[in-house]
């Protein structure tokens, strides 16, 4: 699936990410963030368990439910 990533610092200079179907724009949920743009219409495979690049977790699941799929914030790590 073709996405545009998202990207947000966290503590410590950590990020988290956001992924939504290219084209598409932040659900309003999510638009109260300081969301930057870091890549678009990148192919990812979100059928994948996890994509520990950006720590999310079942990315095909949160897209088809929520329209994006975020990062867990508790698993990420430096």
């Amino acid at each position: 699936m073709r996405v545009d990533i998202f990207k947000r610092e966290e503590a410590n200079g950590i990020y988290s990410y956001l992924l939504i179907p290219a084209g598409k724009n932040i659900p309003g949920e999510a638009t109260n963030t300081d969301w930057e743009l870091d890549a678009k219409e990148v192919d990812i495979n979100v059928d994948e368990e996890s994509l520990d690049d950006f720590s999310i977790v079942y990315p095909a699941i949160q897209i088809r439910d929520k329209g994006y799929a975020i990062s867990n914030l508790s698993s990420l790590s430096n």
